[in-house]
């Protein structure tokens, strides 16, 4: 019994590293695709996973730092998940606890991310409708 438990063990860590292997390889692919849209002229972008967790998000959000895109990523719902808001920090600040809200829920952060638990993932376009909003209207800064 103990060989077969060492060898569940051994799969287990075998399966944990691969993984976190692919998780890396989405989030880099992920995270060109996201630039893409950036450079056609987007600047609200937004990124949904239903099993997605805070390493992904951080990811996505390290990766477009220098876009000056804000990005929304969501995880989990239809109802409870969790959320990222990145981009120039001084949006973020600003906006963060408008898309926790359109989501109800409330987080929290600083330095150009916004986190926190919703309990409504589903409503995410309402939050992605308000930062456009505010985006077309009050513009952009560049700097993060």
């Amino acid at each position: 019994a103990s060989s077969f438990r060492k060898a569940m063990l051994k799969s287990e860590k075998e399966t944990a590293r691969e993984m976190k292997t692919l998780t890396a390889e989405l989030t880099e692919l992920q995270a060109e695709r996201l630039k893409s849209k950036v450079a056609s002229g987007e600047k609200v972008l937004q990124l949904h996973r239903d099993l997605g967790d805070i390493n992904f998000m951080r990811g996505l959000a390290s990766a477009l730092d220098d876009t000056g895109a804000l990005l929304l990523t969501t995880a989990g719902g239809p109802k409870e998940g969790t959320f990222m808001l990145s981009g120039p920090a001084d949006l973020v600040a600003k906006l963060g606890p408008q898309v926790a809200e359109a989501m109800d829920g409330k987080g929290g952060g600083g330095k150009g991310r916004y986190q926190g638990k919703v309990q409504n993932v589903a409503s995410r376009q309402r939050a992605v409708a308000l930062l456009r909003d505010v985006v077309d209207t009050e513009g952009l800064s560049k700097q993060g």
